[in-house]
């Protein structure tokens, strides 16, 4: 089952913001962990009895956890979020920021330099999120084909 524009939107912003996203290729059923779920042994009673007052929340993770056709839609490497901030420089007709940008992804810390630099950038902070966004959309629909091979 393929997710539809709405579900691959809704993907995208939870992997954007740090969560575990899974998607079930059969049924297209959705579900998103934080770290802490995530990383739970669910195999050792005594840790899930300990960390785990919300029974609903572990009941989640263990159906996750063992339905091997919930699938794991992986976070982007670093590399691959530094070539959308490169794309993004490339549609941009503005000069001065073009070079602002260019020089903030060129030396440390990329990630906070150009975040800095688009934040001072009026107009071009909103354009950049929708580029963002629409990026993130096109890989979450990339794995998910990816599933079914």
């Amino acid at each position: 089952m393929k997710p539809d524009d709405k579900l691959i939107k809704e993907i995208a912003e939870y992997l954007d913001a740090g969560l575990h996203c899974y998607f079930h290729r059969k049924t297209g059923e959705f579900v998103y962990l934080t770290d802490e779920e995530a990383e739970l042994d669910w195999e050792s009673e005594e840790e899930t009895d300990e960390e785990y007052e919300n029974e609903d929340s572990l009941k989640l993770v263990i159906k996750v956890m063992t339905d091997p056709d919930f699938r794991l839609i992986p976070k982007m490497m670093s590399h691959e979020s530094f070539r959308i901030m490169e794309n993004f420089i490339s549609t941009l007709d503005d000069k001065a920021l073009i070079q602002r940008l260019s020089q903030a992804i060129s030396g440390r810390k990329p990630f906070a330099n150009f975040k800095f630099q688009i934040d001072q950038s009026g107009d071009y902070r909103q354009q950049w999120f929708d580029f963002k966004s629409k990026q993130i959309e096109e890989w979450v629909r990339d794995q998910v084909e990816m599933m079914d091979e």
